[in-house]
């Protein structure tokens, strides 16, 4: 025992609650251990294995001393699952779709991508790479660095901003990143085309922007 006081309290705590989930346990299941006149002991060396044993089972360093560290051995190899956990390879793992995009599989954003270069057998619209309104000019600018040397095919790789289905807002929102960019410092010769393959939510295709050196 100890002569703290608040100890003491948090001891008779844990003494008053022990003994009161014993009483309502034996209540519910008379017929556990009855033949035994030690049944609360019982319980309560159950009751602490099955509190400790979660907590047992989620260390990754054992202890120093060696009764403890075989314990610990123990508690963990039996309670291992059988069959084993299949790890994903770094590289090969999926990366995370951007959270304001909407789901297209043929489009990866800024946030998620970056500007690449495209892979063997990887189609060139992988490469593009979508700028948000809100983005920061330093993000914005260090991605135009990147998407301007990128080529595919002798065609320049084109970024393109998504934007409501009105042509009239798709030519100002053109117009009004591409003046940006350059003020920001972003050289190139710039030309405006429609791709099909990349259509706004109501089908219709977006304009996108990119060198065309």
């Amino acid at each position: 025992m100890t002569a703290r006081w608040p100890l003491v309290i948090f001891y008779n705590i844990l003494d008053v609650s022990a003994y009161n989930a014993f009483v309502i346990w034996t209540e519910i299941f008379p017929e556990w251990n009855e033949s035994k006149l030690y049944k609360r002991r019982i319980f309560l060396e159950e009751l602490g294995k099955a509190l400790v044993t979660p907590h047992i089972q989620r260390r990754q360093h054992l202890p120093r001393t060696s009764a403890a560290a075989s314990t610990v051995r123990e508690i963990q190899e039996r309670t291992a699952p059988s069959t084993p956990v299949r790890e994903v390879s770094e590289g090969k793992r999926k990366r995370k779709r951007c959270q304001v995009c909407r789901p297209c599989d043929d489009v990866d954003c800024a946030h998620r991508l970056g500007a690449r270069a495209p892979e063997a057998g990887e189609r060139p619209c992988v490469t593009i790479a979508r700028i948000h309104s809100f983005q920061a000019k330093e993000i914005i600018l260090q991605l135009a660095r990147q998407v301007f040397p990128l080529r595919h095919n002798d065609k320049p790789v084109y970024i393109f901003r998504d934007y409501p289905a009105e042509i009239t807002k798709q030519r100002r929102a053109f117009v009004d990143v591409r003046k940006r960019l350059e003020g920001w410092g972003a050289r190139g010769t710039w030309e405006q085309v429609g791709v099909p393959c990349l259509r706004d939510y109501n089908g219709r295709p977006n304009f996108v922007w990119g060198d065309a050196l």
